[in-house]
């Protein structure tokens, strides 16, 4: 193959994008008083309430996204920050001062 033949190839190729995410126990700790401070600043148009023992909750969803698969390098670390998540997101539908009224639900996806 020429150089011009490579140069040609080379252009007709689709670049790779490659996302890159670094989570440090910080932003795991930033990211969890966010969802703490959504009581305060969250309004929710439209939801139908569900009755949970004679309280109305109305469901909130947020979304995460983290590197899952094993073929990605910096897969260890979405398999370690997704459990975390998780848990915040059960402690907080557990605590009955936090986000009163709401039910948080995460629906996450792999960045692969």
């Amino acid at each position: 193959m020429t150089y011009k033949e490579d140069v040609m190839n080379h252009q007709h190729r689709k670049p790779r994008i490659r996302l890159r995410l670094v989570f440090n126990l910080h932003d795991v700790a930033i990211g969890i008083g966010l969802l703490f401070c959504l009581d305060k600043i969250l309004v929710c148009n439209g939801q139908k309430p569900i009755n949970l023992g004679g309280v109305k909750r109305r469901d909130v969803y947020i979304a995460g996204f983290f590197p899952y698969g094993r073929h990605v390098p910096e897969s260890h670390i979405g398999r370690g920050v997704m459990p975390s998540v998780k848990l915040a997101v059960d402690h907080i539908n557990d605590n009955p001062t936090i986000l009163r009224n709401y039910r948080l639900h995460m629906w996450w996806n792999d960045t692969e």
